[in-house]
């Protein structure tokens, strides 16, 4: 079983946010949440599986696969910086 202590899904899907140059609000808007609450979100070590699928479908990036179940997960946990 893989160790996922060290991912922050939160901060990766802020970081393709801000990859993709979409605004906050706008993309608060796609996922059906409050500017205020996508802050909440983007600070969030876990994610609940139905909001997690919206988010994938909104930024074209298959979360679950790529952070959960790939190796790439590895490489994403150890390029983050976590508070």
């Amino acid at each position: 079983m893989r160790n996922l202590s060290n991912i922050y899904i939160g901060k990766i899907i802020q970081q393709r946010v801000d990859e993709m140059g979409l605004c906050y609000a706008e993309f608060a808007r796609r996922i059906h949440v409050a500017r205020t609450s996508l802050y909440r979100i983007f600070e969030s070590k876990s994610i609940d599986i139905e909001r997690l699928l919206l988010i994938s479908e909104v930024l074209g990036v298959d979360f679950i696969h790529i952070v959960y179940l790939s190796d790439e997960s590895l490489q994403v946990c150890d390029n983050q910086h976590v508070p």
